[in-house]
């Protein structure tokens, strides 16, 4: 949005670091967006697009950052509130006869998603908001539709968008049938403080130090080719059918480690196995929720963006996954003592530019070779009924990045039991051919250790 119409509406609030980070990152084109996509099932037959209307002008006016856009300029870069949404523009529908969503793969979800990553959200003077629904729908079968929800990663973290995801469907089950509006109002509630006025986020001299230090890594360190713009994202998914997730996990539970720390040990094996042997350290990033540390006044619902992350580095010469799992779940657990500091997020202050900060990064080779990102299971919203349940399978995924881990591996299970694996990178940074390599690589190792 232009500054010249952003004057004429009102600001929420100035942007948080974190915030400012997200915006500078979407308009520099480095990241662009994030998306969760679920299933449900269908009660509302062909009313489905008034009952959805309807449904999402409740879950605007609870939730006030689903009126707010962030406005991107060095002089004050700021949340303005939309006065109302233009529900026509925001959902699209899309019919597909004959598709039916797959049980371990699923290509046309697949397109679909990987459209939306290629999509930004831009600042252009039309008043829309900095979120999207695409609904995904047979003509033939009426029984269920999937629902994309994406957004700018200024305004949400997955959790929150799995919040959203949970109070739609909430909506969904209480609809009577009446009739929808196009325009709706927007949130009159207040606009939560941004993350670093809520959480204290302090930052060790070593720790900066290292972060201004930080050159390139060494040759042995693989991490995909140098980083560049433009950013195009390719994406593929993988579902973990139910019977494979339950061992799983029942193994992590036998080993005494989380799911997380597994898959960044599964994910580091993976690579292991795809890369040349001369490639015998690699780093993974990971994605660590701060809602735990948000004040008691915050409703544990509120969305917005809490998030920061944790890096652990991972050696050929150390390839016993169970090993490398609880090294992992260590550093987790000290991570999360630490209650945020020493983070990257909380590094933001040290950066007077942003941006400029961003693109002095081209051209330099990254340290990250993956990022994972786990949600975790879907839970139901307060008051809903087991009858009331609609959705079942659950895909979360986010755009690649220029400036972070060179795969991006986004992980979601829903009720239906599967666990839901997202990979996003970077077109001509990581091969297509070595990603599909790695999926192979990482479904063969979760075979093999739950068998």
């Amino acid at each position: 949005m232009e500054p010249s119409q952003a004057d004429h509406l009102p600001t929420l609030r100035p942007l948080g670091l974190a915030e400012q980070y997200s915006t500078a990152r979407s308009h520099l084109g480095i990241y662009i967006n994030v998306c969760v996509t679920a299933t449900y099932s269908n009660r509302h037959g062909k009313d489905l697009p008034d009952a959805l209307f309807n449904s999402i002008s409740a879950v605007i006016a609870k939730h006030p950052i689903l009126s707010a856009v962030p406005v991107d300029t060095t002089t004050a870069p700021r949340f303005i509130s939309l006065p109302r949404a233009d529900l026509s523009k925001v959902v699209t529908f899309i019919e597909k006869p004959g598709y039916t969503p797959g049980a371990t793969s699923d290509p046309t979800l697949d397109k679909l998603v990987e459209s939306q990553h290629n999509l930004p959200f831009k600042q252009d003077n039309s008043l829309v908001t900095f979120w999207r629904i695409t609904v995904l729908r047979n003509p033939n079968d009426s029984s269920w539709f999937s629902l994309c929800l994406c957004f700018h990663h200024s305004l949400l973290d997955t959790q929150s968008a799995v919040i959203i995801h949970q109070d739609l469907e909430y909506a969904l089950a209480a609809h009577d049938n009446g009739t929808s509006a196009d325009i709706v109002e927007g949130s009159l509630k207040t606009l939560l403080p941004p993350l670093e006025s809520m959480v204290d986020l302090p930052i060790s001299p070593d720790f900066v130090h290292a972060q201004q230090g930080l050159g390139e890594p060494p040759q042995n360190w693989w991490s995909g080719k140098p980083q560049t713009l433009p950013v195009q994202t390719r994406f593929t998914s993988i579902w973990i059918p139910s019977a494979s997730f339950t061992s799983l996990r029942q193994r992590c539970k036998e080993q005494g480690v989380t799911l997380t720390a597994t898959l960044m040990s599964l994910i580091a094996s993976a690579f292991f196995q795809v890369l040349p042997l001369e490639y015998t350290i690699i780093q993974g990033d990971c994605a660590v929720s701060l809602r735990r540390f948000l004040p008691d006044y915050i409703d544990q619902r509120s969305a917005g963006c809490y998030v920061g992350s944790l890096s652990e580095v991972y050696s050929r010469e150390s390839q016993s996954i169970w090993e490398n799992a609880k090294r992992t779940k260590k550093i987790i657990d000290e991570t999360l003592q630490l209650r945020g500091a020493d983070m990257p997020v909380g590094y933001l202050k040290h950066v007077p530019d942003i941006s400029g900060w961003l693109l002095s990064k081209m051209g330099k080779r990254r340290w990250a070779a993956w990022e994972l990102s786990n949600v975790g299971g879907f839970d139901d919203a307060p008051g809903l009924k087991i009858e009331d349940r609609q959705i079942q399978s659950v895909m979360f995924s986010q755009s690649a990045s220029a400036c972070s881990g060179a795969v991006k591996v986004s992980v979601a299970s829903g009720r239906d039991g599967r666990l839901g694996l997202g990979l996003t990178w970077q077109e001509e940074i990581v091969g297509d051919d070595m990603v599909k390599e790695l999926m192979q690589s990482l479904v063969d190792l979760i075979r093999e250790i739950t068998s």
